[in-house]
């Protein structure tokens, strides 16, 4: 127990007698005003009240009250004459919802004044409103070449850009049309308007167009399933300046009759052909030998260093072990001599 409060306690009797404050909120601005309206009863000849407000600052405390910042109460009293009598006091903070608790002293007994919810808004009534995110016509990720235009919902907002990835700031571009994107880009913008925040950024990459390497290009596995002939089809881009092709083969597997200089690079286990500089394009082609079974082959070419995949057929079927032909069957399969025995072959085209 505080010393205040000893002090109230051997002032006032030992007589309880009921509170007849009444805490009041006025929340119609975002730092409210409480109002503790008091009516001692006539009997009581001694009072004093404490409001604890926690995190809270106090203004404006009326009357003879004392701000303890300490404890974070407010105090009134102790009162030898009491009268009927308002206290108040403004409140200050950061916004959220606290608690107001209150103590009245009567004639020697403490009473509870109920607790009280008091809401504070002054940040966010402080804060200014804030411009809309600016809207790209073109979703991220859409290759270029593309136009890009930039949109605000907020009326009057002007809207800044970059196109190198930092962040933009009121001196950065103004938007002003459409932006024609050639090439990698990153943009970024904002919009801004006079009496609001700025807007959030709003950011797309738009990557460059593919790169087209070659007109043709795609691999072909003939009919035969023993030792078939594999064939990669390339026709280069006019724009292609060096160009080759190589081809692995699985363990076991060996190529024959390599077409176009190929050349088998058996450490490897592949078939490279080129590197062709001439910009003509090529069927190059090679027979698959090796055991029965069946295999996955793939490609690729190489363009000024880049190097791609070869789409088309790659599942091989090795098979050049021959079908056995069938049992002859004689008729009649057993009897006794003398017989005519016939003999037949169910194999098309066997002879017996």
């Amino acid at each position: 127990m505080s010393i205040w409060r000893l002090g109230v306690l051997a002032l006032l009797g030992v007589l309880a007698l009921p509170s007849l404050a009444d805490r009041q909120i006025d929340s119609s601005s975002c730092s409210p005003v409480v109002s503790i309206p008091i009516t001692p009863p006539a009997e009581v000849t001694t009072w004093a009240f404490e409001e604890k407000i926690g995190r809270l600052t106090p203004s404006n405390i009326s009357g003879n009250g004392v701000w303890i910042e300490e404890i974070g109460a407010i105090r009134w009293g102790a009162d030898l004459d009491p009268t009927s009598t308002t206290l108040s006091y403004a409140l200050a903070g950061s916004d959220g919802t606290y608690t107001l608790s209150g103590e009245e002293y009567l004639d020697g007994s403490s009473v509870d004044l109920p607790d009280s919810q008091v809401l504070l808004t002054c940040d966010a009534a402080a804060a200014p409103e804030q411009v809309a995110q600016p809207s790209l016509s073109q979703p991220t990720g859409t290759r270029a070449p593309l136009s890009v235009s930039i949109s605000s919902s907020t009326d009057g907002a002007t809207i800044y850009y970059t196109l190198d990835g930092s962040d933009p700031t009121t001196s950065s571009l103004t938007y002003s049309g459409p932006i024609d994107v050639t090439t990698a880009t990153f943009v970024k913008a904002i919009a801004v308007r006079d009496g609001m925040s700025a807007s959030e950024v709003v950011s797309a990459y738009y990557p460059a167009a593919r790169r087209v390497f070659a007109d043709e290009l795609i691999q072909e596995v003939s009919a035969a399933i023993c030792e078939p002939v594999i064939t990669l089809r390339v026709a280069p881009a006019q724009s292609i300046e060096s160009y080759s092709v190589e081809i692995e083969l699985p363990s076991g597997m060996t190529p024959a009759e390599i077409s176009d200089n190929g050349v088998w690079e058996a450490d490897q286990q592949r078939v490279k052909w080129g590197a062709f500089q001439d910009k003509v394009g090529r069927n190059v082609s090679f027979k698959l030998r090796g055991p029965d079974g069946n295999y996955d082959l793939r490609a690729h070419a190489s363009f000024d260093g880049y190097t791609v995949d070869i789409d088309g057929t790659s599942s091989v079927e090795q098979d050049c072990i021959p079908p056995m032909a069938e049992r002859p069957v004689l008729s009649p399969a057993s009897g006794r001599v003398p017989v005519t025995v016939s003999m037949t072959s169910a194999t098309e085209g066997a002879v017996i």
